[in-house]
């Protein structure tokens, strides 16, 4: 009994050591790649006026800002992904 316990243990400290590789890597080549799923922290301006947008805080206004970042610029109104580019 006690070794089942320990072989389910394993296996289940294995798939969440993997999951969170997995994420890890996601993560990195969406940033590599500047994908929706990379983490930009460098400063951002916008294409159109070139006004700096703010770090903190960020007011999205859409979902799609709220869930994958970006901004509205305050100076001109356009719609900004996190990487700086204009979105339709």
């Amino acid at each position: 009994m006690v070794h089942i316990l320990i072989v389910g243990s394993l296996i289940g400290l294995v798939a969440g050591a993997l999951l969170i590789f997995l994420v890890a890597m996601v993560i990195v080549q969406g940033t590599r790649h500047r994908t929706k799923w990379g983490i930009n922290l460098d400063p951002v301006k916008c294409p159109h006026c070139g006004h700096e947008q703010t770090r903190c805080p960020r007011w999205p206004t859409s979902f799609r800002q709220a869930m994958w970042g970006g901004w509205t610029c305050k100076n001109c109104g356009c719609e900004i992904d996190k990487w700086g580019n204009k979105l339709a």
